[in-house]
């Protein structure tokens, strides 16, 4: 099949429009040096309890760093632009000189308003690194941008995110993470979050790159 008739059978076809971003997301767009390569998978399940959420994160890391990562985190309604957050993160990677584990204990705000399709988001997060690399306050405000789409009553919403990190102990902004992705619902309570990270350190000459995917079941 050449490309042409490629193009046409995605034609009335938003299923498989959907899968095309999301694979060229994933793919990697070339626009970096793959100082550090590394990719990540993750699940994420929910449960909303009135105005409350309970939620919970499983997945991996691989390349540059191998290891495990955890969350699990409450977060409730102030008001209908406003939410607060906290929650647990743990990392467990394997290294030749023994196993690392980085625990962080996260506190944030959400401020989250819309203008038609558009959506813009604001979450000044706070967290607690101990680990057995750094110990410390890290400051991350996180600004995102989105926009919903329908296509063919398939629910695609493109987001691009930009997140300085903020050390405490240095006073410096030592990295800043660029995310650019999408989500697709597949239906009310599932949805599927493609997205290609681009970490700039300030301080080392390597920064990292790489795809992002997460399965996201809302119960």
């Amino acid at each position: 099949m050449n490309h042409k008739n490629q193009f046409k059978s995605l034609k009335g076809n938003p299923a498989k429009i959907g899968l095309l971003v999301l694979s060229l997301l994933l793919s990697g767009l070339g626009w970096a040096n793959n100082d550090d390569p590394i990719s990540m998978g993750s699940i994420v399940i929910s449960k909303k309890i009135n105005d409350y959420s309970i939620y919970g994160v499983s997945g991996e890391i691989r390349d540059t760093i191998e290891g495990q990562l955890a969350i699990l985190g409450v977060s409730g309604k102030i008001n209908d632009q406003w939410r607060w957050h906290t929650e647990y993160f743990g990392l467990f990677t394997e290294r030749a000189t023994g196993d690392l584990h980085d625990n962080r204990g996260r506190v944030a705000l959400t401020y989250s308003q819309k203008f038609e399709d558009w959506r813009f988001s604001f979450r000044p997060l706070l967290e607690y690194i101990n680990s057995e690399v750094e110990n410390g306050f890290r400051l991350r405000p996180n600004v995102s941008l989105s926009h919903s789409l329908t296509l063919k009553e398939q629910d695609i919403t493109p987001f691009v995110r930009l997140e300085p990190f903020y050390e405490q102990k240095t006073e410096l902004v030592t990295m800043t993470l660029f995310t650019l992705g999408a989500r697709w619902a597949i239906d009310s309570n599932i949805y599927i979050s493609g997205s290609y990270i681009r970490g700039i350190s300030h301080q080392r000459n390597t920064d990292i790159e790489g795809p992002s995917a997460s399965l996201i079941i809302r119960l």
